[in-house]
């Protein structure tokens, strides 16, 4: 039977609940703030099963321990028959080994972790930065000192961390850069909020945030991650006042882990008058804010957005900066999304373009007005309002025709000018369900053709268009079939002859022509103004559009009745195609001989 050393009393206790513990995943030194836990990590082995030791800080510069081991490093043949176990723990004083444990008791070697407190049961507290030793011992019968089948367990070395003591809390407040007036609604009726954005003289470390925190009535007022922190300091909505504006404050700013510590951390600051923090009236930040401003929109082209804002102001000062925000109707105001400078400059308007958008896309923005006082002290203004921006909707086409010849029609596509931009858009232009030319949006918002075809001149056209952006979104026209090509004046003709032309005269009014299959045809008026018949009268015609003669005839008429206006009608041949629907219809009358 192996034996332990002879002559050492043993100490058995019963283990109490482990309280909730920090942990940390380094070992080594390191300081310890007052009520806080440290741990240190180690590899088990035979030798030492040590998994993990656990230092907590009693508050009088000592700390008790919680032991953890690990008994897997054992099985499954060194653990056979093992009851109990031994913790002994020392430290090496001046007269020699000075015990801080003497602790064992029974086991279940059915669990491979164990976790065992130091206590009450130390015989000394081990101090911050102290080394000290621990051995772990297993066995069979810890009263007789016998082993079980591992005997050679050895003592490890260890240093307790250092305590740093508690820094004493200061107020971080530092200035007030801006105030930020907020106009906003509840039940229907408007009111006004004022933030004030306060700086610290440093920012809060991982696992901490900055905090605003008012002595006065002990509320917390905000909170922040960065140096930088906003605090609502007035409100005028009914029941919900607020206003700690233009007096002395207890204002302070201050680090802490959560709102608790910042209450407490802030209590224990002592100010001075001068250090009371005085938020300017909220009269004063409502008369420098800049109010007035105008937010436009313009789109030629459904892939794009153009937005206006003139910050120009006849009834309140002028914005110093111009910021836009993109914003949400689900989640409200987001990230900045332009910004401008307009201070020393006389172009109060900006603007900003939006491109490669689908049609129908819509973008929200709020506005927030800038302005300094000479202190440069900012003064924000935001409304209580969002701006919607859309793109144009992807819009149907037309199709028109003009009869040109039984075989032949001339086609006119008119295309959204929103999506007649080059590459927008792509247009399919069908004979009934027949498809017979695709066409690209070419920057023109009317595209001419001339199908020739069996009964172009009676069939029925439509044209589908494709948007390029999304090709799923299409639309198409009703179907229309081509008119004649033809023009009549309005009206009648005047029954006055002496308005018409001259006494002792003749002339050729035309009041009606039209084209079809290489053939114009005219039906106008011979206007004989004199007492006597007019034997004979000559007259050239010319006809063509847009103020272009493109064929022309020589009439010759006998006989015509005194002070008569005779009806009469003629056709003439023409190279050109002309459409007399679509384009201005031009013509010339030229007489050449009049015989009474």
């Amino acid at each position: 039977m192996k034996t332990k050393r002879q002559g050492q009393s043993k100490l058995f206790v019963v283990l109490a609940t482990l309280l909730a513990i920090v942990f940390f995943s380094f070992a080594g030194e390191t300081d310890v703030k007052a009520a806080e836990t440290y741990t240190q990590n180690y590899t088990p082995t035979r030798k030492s099963p040590l998994k993990k030791i656990e230092y907590i800080n009693r508050g009088d510069n000592t700390f008790d321990i919680n032991v953890t081991v690990d008994l897997s490093v054992y099985y499954p043949n060194d653990v056979l028959g093992i009851h109990d176990y031994d913790i002994t723990a020392w430290t090496n004083g001046t007269s020699g080994k000075e015990y801080v444990a003497l602790i064992g008791g029974e086991i279940d070697v059915g669990k491979y972790v164990h976790t065992h407190q130091i206590r009450s049961e130390h015989l000394k507290h081990v101090k911050p930065g102290e080394k000290f030793w621990i051995r772990y011992e297993l066995y069979k019968n810890l009263q007789l000192e016998e082993y079980g089948p591992y005997c050679d367990f050895e003592a490890r070395e260890l240093t307790a961390p250092t305590i740093k003591e508690p820094e004493q809390t200061e107020n971080l407040f530092s200035k007030v850069n801006r105030y930020t007036w907020s106009v906003k609604s509840s039940n229907g009726k408007e009111y006004s909020e004022i933030n004030a954005e306060m700086e610290a003289t440093k920012a809060p470390g991982q696992g901490e945030s900055l905090w605003a925190y008012n002595k006065d009535d002990g509320m917390i007022y905000g909170r922040s991650f960065t140096n930088k922190i906003k605090a609502l300091v007035y409100r005028d909505l009914e029941s919900k006042e607020i206003d700690i504006t233009g007096v002395k404050t207890g204002m302070v700013l201050v680090i802490a882990k959560d709102a608790a510590s910042a209450k407490t951390a802030g209590d224990a600051i002592t100010l001075k008058d001068s250090d009371r923090v005085r938020f300017d009236q909220a009269a004063y930040t409502k008369s420098v804010a800049a109010k007035g401003y105008k937010f436009q929109m313009g789109s030629d082209r459904y892939d794009q957005l153009i937005g206006y804002i003139d910050a120009s102001s006849y009834s309140y000062a002028t914005a110093h900066i111009v910021e836009v925000y993109n914003y949400s109707t689900k989640n409200g105001e987001g990230s900045l999304f332009k910004r401008y400078v307009i201070k020393g400059s006389n172009n109060y308007q900006r603007s900003f373009k939006l491109t490669g958008l689908k049609p129908g896309t819509a973008k929200h923005y709020t506005v927030h007005l800038i302005r300094a006082d000479s202190s440069g002290t900012e003064y924000e203004y935001i409304d209580n309002q969002y701006w919607t921006l859309k793109s144009a909707s992807f819009k149907t086409p037309s199709v028109s025709g003009v009869k040109f010849a039984p075989k032949k029609a001339k086609l006119i596509i008119n295309v959204p000018s929103t999506q007649a931009g080059k590459g927008l858009s792509t247009m399919h232009v069908y004979k009934g369900n027949k498809k017979i030319k695709t066409i690209k949006s070419n920057g023109k918002t009317r595209i001419t053709f001339v199908y020739s075809g069996s009964k172009a001149s009676t069939s029925s056209y439509k044209v589908k268009a494709v948007c390029a952006k999304n090709t799923k979104i299409t639309k198409t026209s009703k179907a229309k079939k081509p008119v004649a090509s033809k023009y009549k004046r309005q009206g009648w003709i005047n029954p006055n002859i002496n308005a018409i032309t001259p006494y002792a005269t003749a002339t050729f009014v035309p009041w009606e022509m039209s084209y079809y299959n290489g053939k114009v045809t005219v039906t106008g008026y011979v206007v004989n103004n004199r007492i006597f018949k007019l034997k004979t009268y000559k007259v050239k015609v010319g006809v063509g559009v847009d103020n272009k003669i493109y064929a022309s005839t020589t009439k010759t008429y006998k006989n015509v009745k005194d002070s008569t206006i005779k009806k009469v009608k003629f056709s003439f041949k023409s190279k050109k195609a002309l459409d007399f629907v679509n384009n201005s219809p031009t013509w010339s009358v030229r007489t050449l001989k009049s015989v009474w």
